[in-house]
């Protein structure tokens, strides 16, 4: 090899070298996002968090990043797309693939979904009045089962299973703005919606403690409720209850108890509703927790098979139960009057949400047939799938009417589950439980 080249290879060597640090330095100086697309600065970080790398999923360690996340909606994106002329169909399938959470909210007269893909951790995102989805992040992170967002959609609470270790891992992540964005190409969806891959966005994240075994966040998206499994190990069974910011900082305890198994909500601001995991063998309890002293009050006692959903003002509780011809029965209970309402139809609460204008009025997947088996179990071991309409009813005047048939509409089986309502609801948002794929339908 001559000195000529050799030189030259020497200089080229050093120059990737060089181009390859001040790309590691952009790409890990990052800003937050709002429901636009627009970057906004925090001022409670120091932006040092890390990012989840692409290739190693979800293996970090716990950076500096603190504090809680705000942002602004107004603007208008450079990332977002021209919206197609089709029409939007009242109902549409928004993801092909599983997801591991959504939320919405509204901005003006738009309706912002995001949701992150359940086997990669990409984030996407959609707005009411278009066929358009735009990749916001294509960090990967596996093996997402749930996720819970702050109030404006750049931050997230998300658990994962360690693909390596088979356990559960809980982080808080915001969407941070690239300083790299990739080139944008476009594709036509199988759900004839047009899908950018332009990813201007990254998830920066940190690890939240190993112990989390419920999350809650308050009707506000600003606060969180964890049980945190004692890690004493004198204790046989028993966990913790915290309040903290969402982000997970400045936790406080408000109860221990020897509950373990429950399932928890947070539907009004001063009530934290802990239920034990239903069993159509075991006696069920519901306990409504106030969050500032940890006051248990008992609400439902002694019923097998019972699962809940409880109002925006905890004022009625929807709850299944083991009864009628098929093992289900769905009914009402009346928190200050003490009786219960037998509803016209039976399915489960996870299958339901409560109105938050109206807080007598209860939207449910009503499954077309009932197998008969052991509920709610069979339910959630998946021996029982559902084919469901939408339905609506008012619990005080009694009024029910259908408002879709989701099988006639999408030609499809689907067994919806986590309803969502847009902040004037005029969106449902579900996912169908035997695919985990994400879908709106319109309401008015």
């Amino acid at each position: 090899m001559s000195k000529t080249t050799f030189t030259l290879i020497i200089i080229i060597v050093i120059a990737a070298l060089i181009g390859g640090g001040y790309w590691f330095y952009i790409k890990n100086t990052g800003m937050n996002v709002n429901l636009n697309g627009n970057p906004v600065t925090n001022n409670n970080s120091t932006g040092t968090g890390n990012i989840f790398s692409p290739l190693s999923g979800n293996n970090v360690s716990r950076g500096t990043t603190t504090g809680s996340n705000t942002s602004n909606t107004t603007g208008t994106s450079s990332f977002q797309n021209t919206t197609p002329s089709s029409p939007v169909p009242t109902l549409r399938e928004l993801s092909s693939t599983p997801v591991g959470g959504m939320s919405v909210s509204t901005t003006g007269t738009t309706t912002i979904v995001r949701w992150i893909d359940r086997g990669t951790g990409y984030v996407y995102q959609v707005s009411s009045n278009s066929l358009a989805i735009t990749e916001l992040s294509n960090t990967t992170v596996p093996m997402i089962y749930q996720s819970f967002w702050n109030k404006n959609l750049n931050a997230l609470i998300f658990q994962s299973l360690d693909d390596t270790t088979n356990t559960v891992t809980t982080f808080y992540t915001v969407l941070s703005l690239s300083t790299t964005t990739d080139v944008s190409t476009t594709a036509t969806t199988s759900n004839s919606s047009t899908l950018s891959t332009n990813t201007p966005y990254q998830l920066r994240g940190e690890p939240l403690p190993s112990n989390i075994a419920e999350i809650a966040v308050n009707p506000e998206h600003t606060s969180l409720f964890t049980l945190a499994l004692s890690s004493d190990s004198t204790v046989d069974s028993s966990s913790i209850g915290y309040i903290s910011q969402f982000d997970g900082s400045k936790k406080t305890e408000i109860f221990s108890t020897p509950l373990t198994q429950v399932n928890v909500e947070w539907p009004a601001d001063n009530v934290i509703a802990i239920t034990t995991k239903g069993s159509s063998v075991e006696p069920g309890f519901l306990y409504f927790v106030n969050p500032k002293t940890g006051a248990f009050t008992n609400i439902l006692a002694n019923i097998n098979g019972l699962d809940t959903l409880t109002n925006h003002t905890a004022s009625l509780v929807l709850y299944s139960a083991v009864g009628g011809t098929n093992g289900l029965i769905t009914s009402v209970y009346d928190v200050k009057s003490g009786t219960t309402q037998t509803l016209a139809f039976n399915t489960l609460p996870e299958k339901c949400l409560w109105s938050s204008i109206n807080e007598d009025d209860l939207i449910c997947a009503v499954p077309s047939k009932i197998p008969s088996a052991p509920y709610p179990e069979a339910w959630y071991q998946g021996t029982v799938s559902f084919s469901d309409s939408i339905w609506e009813i008012n619990i005080t005047t009694g009024e029910v009417h259908e408002l879709a048939d989701l099988t006639s509409l999408s030609g499809k089986q689907i067994d919806a589950e986590n309803l969502t309502l847009d902040p004037k609801e005029n969106f449902l948002y579900f996912i169908n439980k035997r695919d985990l794929t994400l879908w709106s339908l319109g309401l008015h």
